[in-house]
């Protein structure tokens, strides 16, 4: 007996198949580490800014597959591109049980995004998924800014003390393990890597 998928149905498992992995593995176990170098050299979008809207939807040459859609108003275009807004198209939905390592938006939510390049079937993702998207704090009290990313900023200095741009700002950086990184210094790091 032949066993065959074509079309919707290969889709259909692939995406179970896809869903089932995400569920029943830890996502840092699963997800390769990167420093912020590698995060850098991987994205082919780099933003700030805030989510102004965050909808499921199907992907539009693909009817059974679920999408998220992203549209950041950017503050601050790092690399890739020139536009105010920026819209990208994330694998699962929002209204589904969505595969535990895959990044969720809320719209409101102040945010650094590393976007790998768009891929031919229109998807993108933040590089390295949690890893590559940093929500940006407001401490209520002083007004100060920090981030922190889905690994809680962990193995992110991680073998980079010997490169140029880290001897320049080793006194403006702390090497922490992990935790929130003051703002204005880390994108001035990324602006200074991304060049």
């Amino acid at each position: 007996m032949k066993i065959s998928f074509s079309g919707k149905k290969f889709w259909y498992w692939l995406a179970v198949l896809a869903f089932m992995v995400c569920i029943f593995s830890p996502a840092q176990a699963q997800v390769r580490r990167m420093n912020v170098e590698e995060i850098i050299q991987s994205s082919g979008t780099i933003i700030v800014g805030r989510i102004t809207d965050v909808r499921e939807g199907k992907h539009p040459k693909y009817s059974n597959v679920d999408v998220t859609f992203v549209t950041v108003e950017v503050s601050d275009r790092i690399k890739g591109g020139n536009s105010k807004t920026h819209t990208f198209m994330q694998f699962g939905g929002t209204g589904m049980l969505t595969p535990g390592d895959l990044p969720q938006y809320n719209k409101g939510e102040e945010v650094m995004l590393f976007l790998y390049p768009e891929s031919s079937e229109g998807f993108s993702t933040p590089v390295g998924l949690t890893q590559g998207k940093f929500e940006i704090i407001t401490d209520q009290i002083t007004g100060k800014k920090s981030m922190v990313n889905g690994f809680g900023n962990k193995f992110l200095f991680e073998k980079m003390e010997s490169t140029e741009a880290m001897r320049k700002r080793k006194g403006q950086i702390a090497f922490q393990k992990a935790g929130p990184i003051e703002y204005g210094k880390f994108v001035s790091l990324i602006k200074e890597l991304a060049k």
